[in-house]
Parts: structure tokens; C-alpha cells; sequence
């Protein structure tokens, strides 16, 4: 009987520990990763190719036709990123990667490490929000993957 109580107590132990280390990171880390994207910008996906799948994600690089770039970044009148989605059969995947899942003709407001980097957010653009970004944005909040004002 102790024997088992001290497997049973080892695989709670572990299965906290596991679920720790492949958990989301804490939000100012996402928060840091959309400050210092090189690209800042209002755009329109112009066209979404799927460059990796496996049984649980897919890995699609985004092209987007510039509208406005923000924050005084340059950013070329076309320019693409990467992300990754979680397959449609499958539940949230554990772990600190974001996904996205654009689609062709959305205007978004986009951030990206670097030209074909990684998208590190990606809000789709509403008339009132848009209006804020164009207005107010140096008072813009960033989340785990997309922008937001108090």
C-alpha cells in the first residue's frame, strides 16, 4: 500500500510539473514580443498558404497588402508573417505558442517580429476600433494576441 501512495504521490507531482513548464507565458512576455515587432501596420490579407500540417497544427505564412503603418515603422507595401493554428478536431494545445487564424480579405491591425517573421498579434478591425488605433494610439494595450483600449 505505501508503494502505491508513493507512485500515486510521484505522478501528481510530475503531472503539476509537466503542466507548469508547457504552460502559456505570463502576458508581459507577449506584451514585450508585440513592442518590439519591427512591423506595426493596418493591412489586408491578401492570400493565406499552408506551409506545414501535422495531425495537431497547422503553419501558414500570411501575405498582406499594406494600408497605414503605425509607430513610425517601415513596412513595404506588401509584406507576409508567419503563424500557427490548431487544427479544427483539436482541443487548445498546451504550450506558449499563439495562434491565429487569418483569413483572406480580413483588415487587421497586425504586429510582426520582422518582414516573414512571426505575427505576434493579429485583431481583426472594427469601424470604432480602428478609429482608436488611428486616434489614440499611443494609448493602445496589448494582449496575449491582440490590441485593446481601457
Amino acid at each position: 500500500m505505501k508503494s502505491f501512495l508513493k507512485i500515486v504521490f510521484l505522478l501528481i507531482v510530475f503531472s503539476f510539473t509537466i503542466s507548469r513548464c508547457f504552460a502559456m507565458l505570463p502576458p508581459e512576455v507577449y506584451e514585450q514580443m508585440i513592442k518590439e515587432s519591427k512591423i506595426k501596420a493596418i493591412a489586408t490579407v491578401k492570400k493565406v498558404k499552408i506551409i506545414k500540417k501535422n495531425k495537431y497544427t497547422i503553419e501558414e505564412r500570411v501575405f498582406f497588402h499594406l494600408e497605414k503603418a503605425m509607430d513610425k515603422t517601415n513596412v513595404p507595401d506588401e509584406f507576409s508573417g508567419l503563424c500557427k493554428s490548431v487544427r479544427k478536431n483539436q482541443m487548445r494545445l498546451i504550450g506558449s505558442d499563439v495562434h491565429f487564424y487569418p483569413l483572406k480579405n480580413d483588415r487587421v491591425f497586425v504586429t510582426i517580429t520582422t518582414e516573414g517573421g512571426s505575427i505576434t498579434s493579429y485583431t481583426t478591425l472594427t469601424p470604432e476600433l480602428e478609429d482608436k488605433v488611428n486616434k489614440n494610439f499611443d494609448e493602445m494595450k496589448f494582449g496575449i494576441n491582440e490590441i485593446y483600449f481601457d
